[in-house]
């Protein structure tokens, strides 16, 4: 009896955020063509890690064939109730962009949309971009 009520109490003491959504989360960042920079769509994987009110995310930056250039965008937010927040960003030799995305998990699934601050040899652009991902 001793056992269960502190199991209840543990339970009890979790905040509501924390429960039911830790974990890892995998799916894709969709994101608009960058305007004289790129010539299709970006669609890349994209990993996302709860615990607690913390969450953090990483994906590889491709190269504009699509291949890889050792090059990650990280970053780091929080969960509210259903309401999620990231920010992060990524750099390479001649570029670097800031990166902001908000949205929110129900059932196991996050969806949000977002924006990517690009300073490109002194040109900046704004590019729209969405992520969809399940809990592993």
């Amino acid at each position: 009896m001793r056992y269960s009520a502190a199991l209840l109490a543990l339970v009890l003491a979790t905040p509501a955020s924390a429960q039911g959504v830790d974990g890892n989360y995998v799916g894709k960042l969709s994101c608009e063509v960058i305007a004289g920079q790129t010539r299709r769509q970006l669609a890349t994987d994209i990993r996302i890690t709860i615990a607690g009110a913390n969450v953090s995310y990483e994906r590889e930056i491709l190269s504009e064939s699509g291949n890889t250039t050792g090059n990650m965008e990280r970053g780091t937010g929080s969960v509210k109730g259903n309401a999620l927040s990231l920010v992060g960003g990524g750099r390479g030799n001649s570029w670097s962009y800031e990166a902001s995305y908000n949205g929110t998990i129900t059932a196991g699934t996050i969806a949000m949309r977002g924006v990517q601050k690009w300073y490109i040899n002194r040109a900046n652009q704004d590019r729209p971009c969405v992520i969809n991902a399940q809990r592993r």
